[in-house]
């Protein structure tokens, strides 16, 4: 007989058969960190010159939260813009302006400037279990865009790590 067990070891009641998992649980984290130099020079969205991506398996109707979290320079008078881009699907995450989800500019002139860009997403796919995720990014022009996880671009001097990480959320 299923029960509870009270403190006179007497069964009263029944335990539910069927266990779910509360709403917004977070379910698994993973994450991509690269502490390497990478860039791009193009005014169309796209991969830096190595991938910022990483995939999750979910279950399906669950959501996942995606964390973005940059070291960047920018020289002169050039504009960074970003999009989260789900390959799995071919669909673009989030509400975007005109130029993208976020960015950075450097108001120039010539000097490179550094920093640090954070962006916080909740998606919930339409479809599918596995998704891979990718940050793609553009610039102004033919400007350089560098992830390059060094202040200054020094490379014995501030060494750090730009992040992408995917947390999946129970619905």
């Amino acid at each position: 007989m299923s029960g509870i067990v009270n403190s006179t070891g007497a069964r009263s009641g029944l335990i539910g058969t069927t266990v779910g998992t509360p709403a917004s649980k977070v379910v698994q984290v993973v994450q991509y960190a690269t502490a390497g130099q990478h860039t791009r020079t193009s005014a169309t969205f796209g991969d830096l010159s190595t991938a910022f991506q990483k995939s999750i398996t979910i279950t399906a109707g669950n959501s996942i939260l995606i964390q973005v979290a940059l070291t960047i320079s920018i020289k002169g008078r050039t504009e960074i813009y970003c999009r989260l881009y789900d390959a799995t699907l071919s669909a673009v995450i989030g509400t975007e302006g005109s130029d993208g989800l976020f960015g950075a500019t450097n108001p120039g002139p010539d000097d490179a400037h550094f920093g640090n860009v954070c962006h916080n997403q909740l998606y919930t796919p339409g479809s599918g279990t596995v998704h891979d995720i990718h940050a793609y990014f553009k610039c102004n022009g033919t400007n350089i865009v560098t992830i390059n996880n060094r202040a200054y671009g020094d490379n014995g001097y501030g060494r750090l790590t730009s992040t992408l990480t995917l947390t999946e959320l129970a619905a």
